[in-house]
């Protein structure tokens, strides 16, 4: 994960910016998937009007590609 993939990933999951104080340290050196689970499991985020209609959303389309995935291997 890079800084600009950490901060678009706030913007858009916690609808800000990094904080100065957060050590986002951690973050960079984690991988895509670790950083979106603990992301979606923030308070914040779960806390945030429209994050259960946002994940379903995003499940249903990860479902679309994996069958779309599945049929063209066919």
């Amino acid at each position: 994960m890079t800084i600009s993939d950490v901060e678009a990933a706030f913007k858009l999951f916690l609808n800000r910016s990094p904080l100065p104080s957060e050590d986002l340290s951690p973050l960079l050196n984690s991988q895509p998937a670790e950083f979106l689970r603990w992301i979606l499991n923030t308070p914040e985020f779960l806390n945030r009007p429209g994050s259960d209609a946002l994940i379903l959303n995003m499940t249903k389309k990860i479902q679309d590609f994996q069958k779309s995935n599945l049929n063209s291997n066919s």
